[in-house]
């Protein structure tokens, strides 16, 4: 050979680490693009299978729907993918009941959904027709219950047949203090010719109670003092139309 044409080993070994480097970048990069690509492709196909559905619903606070129906308006069941749920859309969409304030939904990875619901307060229930008919603190009416099963402990309201004097009868129920609202059984619109909004009320303590639908949640505030001076089992009438004194039932009243 001539010396010209003589390559030098020393001059060859840079080329070649330089040609096996850049095949190992290449190579890097297309596994690197292979893998993205599969990453991506079994995201969509898990996206678009069953496997990607809720699995796991938590309703609470709700007692005028049951979970199925809170997941049919909520618009979120067992059909729906993860993925798609969207929170805001589904919170107006439950707000929209006249019994709910408030409604909060909360994704929980990898496939469970929290619904909690902030209902108004229940002041009552209505009695019409031999039906109850809850009455909210917003002064609404729900739909006649489909049973005589409380969903929430309130009074029953008798002879309330005007929409005013109901309402007015929720709002003040609704600045009852907790203890008092939870000692009233029956509240009965007894008419008097001086006040044809006279009530009285029936409570769980045994004791009736003789006021009026004005002013009735500051009538009220006595009540506990009253009866922790009367005696266990005592058959009295407490009266807090105008001031506060008790009287006792005769025989003819105790047995209605």
């Amino acid at each position: 050979m001539k010396k010209g044409k003589i390559i030098q080993l020393e001059e060859r070994v840079p080329k070649l680490k330089k040609q096996r480097q850049k095949r190992t970048k290449a190579n890097r990069r297309l596994i690197l693009y292979v893998a993205v690509l599969f990453l991506l492709v079994s995201f969509v196909m898990y996206f678009r299978s069953p496997l990607s559905n809720i699995a796991h619903i938590n309703v609470q606070g709700s007692h005028y729907m049951n979970d199925e129906e809170v997941m049919k308006l909520s618009g979120i069941t067992y059909k729906t993918s993860y993925f798609r749920v969207k929170p805001k859309e589904a919170e107006v969409r439950l707000s929209e009941r006249k019994e709910i304030r408030a409604a909060q939904i909360e994704k929980v990875l990898p496939n469970k959904i929290m619904i909690t619901i902030k209902e108004y307060k229940t002041t009552g229930y209505v009695y019409k027709s031999g039906k109850l008919y809850p009455l909210l603190e917003n002064g609404k009416m729900l739909s006649a219950l489909p049973d005589q099963t409380l969903p929430v402990a309130a009074p029953i309201l008798f002879g309330f047949k005007e929409e005013t004097t109901y309402q007015e009868m929720s709002s003040e129920l609704a600045k009852l203090p907790t203890s008092i609202f939870r000692s009233i059984s029956e509240i009965h619109l007894s008419p008097k010719a001086a006040d044809p909004l006279h009530l009285t009320l029936y409570m769980n303590e045994g004791y009736e109670v003789s006021t009026t639908v004005h002013g009735f949640s500051k009538k009220m505030t006595p009540y506990p003092l009253i009866i922790k001076t009367l005696k266990s089992g005592e058959k009295v009438r407490i009266n807090l139309e105008l001031g506060a004194y008790t009287e006792r039932l005769n025989t003819e009243e105790q047995s209605q």
